[in-house]
């Protein structure tokens, strides 16, 4: 391992899976430290405290070394030339550096005028809620009062939100915790928006932790969707009819308000909706453009996994669904699990191969077009034309169409590399596997072997007597079934990541048909080798002439 300092540029976005390399995106500038065959050793400019390892093939260097075609009377030029590129790359570097710094800059400012913008909200919130306060009835007061104490002995305790809603014992038994959180939602106001498509936000005020957001109906809409997608075992609720016209009355507002408050009362009740990460996103995240952000990014990820699980549930209800059906959907899905890890080292081994014969091409390529261009120098000697033999002028046709033809298909190379890199690029980073998920099927299909056991029993028993505990024993089943379904599909959040790497697999389909390409191009490089050393033999031919 030689010792070295030098700056790169990254080519393509890493993510690290060891704690020794080094993670970075496409653009970021490297400062190597240690250089290796495959790998080097350095640290990102931005964050010198992030130090790690990388493979060589991710970054491109800067190089500043004298062509080896290049005669010893050039290196005056060459010289001058180092000397514009080192400039060159200095500039940048303090370009890169100033850029950074004006982006801190506006960073603070911007933060500085959310938080000017979210305490003049608040003010014009807590001038509404005293309006509020005092055209109300002296029932409402009293109700008020005692929810104000309610709310204010829950913030006085510091809450927070679980990550996690049921613990994990020994045998692999799922249990909700004996003391859901229990928080309240009110919608306290409403606002109009928009310049030429105006429309109707509603504040929503969570507390404890006073979470305040602002939603319009097209949002709630959607989160409805995203609901039935992720859990569709579970009866979600009801959202009021969209109006085309008269939306803005003030008659029609109140009551779309307090139907869509009771809709998200409804959800903060169910012991599994009211943990989902969705809706605790949509009641909490106070950052607007982030929560955008998220809303894209659910999408993305979800609809793979209601076209995943929507085979298993694409009955009315689970009591019919047959234990085999269930089974089959389990173990095709299993199968596809295990087959990734050997797809993404034959893509890894593939997409080695493929830079490996890329770099000999260019390598190759630079000596090619030198010869090419002195054999045509030397075609230009003969000034009339009246004076070529014959030979040569085949010679120089030749030549030009060698060179144009051998153009082109570097030209064809170039755009392939293109397309391949936008290609990854568009991938993203989902590459991590999902770690334990071939058990945590194996215990869903084990749970809902159990459920169909007891439901039979169950209708034996109904059969002969309506016994009570056996109905509640039944219920037990069903609702254990219906939480673990909840946890699969929990799981499945993780499931993107394996599911884009069916994507990478096109990949290998692609890289091999480039290595045909490749082939046929040294083919036509062996060609074109041969026409060279004709062309050399007819040079000395016509020297002697």
């Amino acid at each position: 391992m030689d010792s070295v300092e030098f700056p790169v540029l990254a080519k393509f976005n890493f993510r690290a899976s060891e704690p020794s390399e080094l993670s970075f995106n496409e653009g970021d500038q490297i400062m190597v430290v240690f250089t290796d065959e495959d790998w080097m050793t350095g640290y990102l400019i931005k964050d010198p405290r992030k130090m790690g390892m990388f493979p060589v093939f991710y970054i491109e260097k800067v190089k500043y070394i004298q062509d080896s075609f290049d005669d010893d009377n050039d290196n005056d030029n060459n010289n001058q030339i180092i000397n514009q590129d080192k400039e060159k790359h200095n500039s940048l570097t303090a370009n890169i550096s100033n850029e950074l710094n004006a982006k801190k800059e506006n960073e603070e400012n911007i933060s500085d005028n959310l938080k000017m913008e979210n305490k003049l909200n608040q003010e014009n919130i807590n001038e509404q809620e005293n309006k509020e306060n005092t055209t109300n009835k002296l029932n409402d007061e009293n109700q008020t009062k005692k929810e104000n104490k309610q709310i204010n002995q829950q913030e006085t305790t510091q809450y927070e939100f679980p990550e996690e809603e049921y613990n994990i014992e020994e045998n692999f038994q799922w249990k909700w915790k004996e003391d859901l959180p229990n928080f309240q939602i009110r919608i306290t106001g409403t606002s109009k928006k928009g310049k030429f498509k105006k429309y109707m936000t509603y504040v929503i005020l969570t507390t404890p932790g006073n979470y305040e957001v602002f939603h319009r109906y097209s949002h709630f809409r959607w989160l409805q969707t995203q609901l039935k997608r992720l859990f569709p075992f579970i009866s979600i609720p009801t959202l009021p009819e969209k109006k085309v016209t008269g939306k803005f009355n003030e008659i029609f507002v109140e009551n779309r308000r307090k139907e869509l408050e009771r809709f998200l009362h409804q959800i903060a009740e169910h012991p599994v909706l009211s943990q989902s990460f969705i809706f605790l996103d949509f009641i909490k995240n106070t950052d607007e453009q982030k929560w955008l952000l998220n809303q894209k990014m659910t999408d993305k990820v979800i609809r793979p996994f209601s076209s995943t699980i929507k085979p298993l549930f694409q009955k009315d209800s689970l009591e019919i669904m047959s234990e085999q059906h269930m089974k089959k959907h389990v173990d095709d899905f299993r199968i596809h699990i295990e087959n990734f890890d050997q797809n993404i080292q034959d893509l890894q081994q593939g997409f080695n191969l493929e830079n490996e014969s890329l770099s000999e091409i260019g390598v190759s390529s630079i000596d090619f077009i030198k010869s090419l261009n002195d054999l045509v120098e030397i075609g230009f000697d003969w000034r009339e034309e009246s004076e070529w033999p014959q030979d040569s002028i085949d010679l120089k046709d030749s030549v030009i169409s060698i060179k144009e033809a051998f153009n082109s298909q570097v030209d064809a190379i170039k755009n392939q590399i293109e397309k391949m890199k936008q290609f990854i690029f568009d991938l993203g980073d989902f590459t991590s596997i999902i770690p334990g998920f071939a058990e945590v099927l194996k215990h869903f299909d084990n749970s809902y072997s159990e459920f169909i056991s007891k439901k039979n029993s169950f209708s034996k028993v109904e059969n002969q007597k309506k016994n009570e505990k056996q109905k509640k024993r039944f219920e037990e089943a069903k609702k254990n079934l219906s939480i673990k379904g909840s946890i699969v599909m929990a799981e499945l959040e993780n499931y993107r990541q394996k599911r884009i790497l069916e994507m990478k697999s096109k990949i290998k389909e692609y890289f091999c048909s480039q290595k045909d390409y490749c082939n046929k191009l040294v083919e036509s490089f062996s060609k074109a080798e041969k026409t060279i050393s004709n062309i050399q033999i007819s040079k000395g031919i016509f020297e002697k002439k």
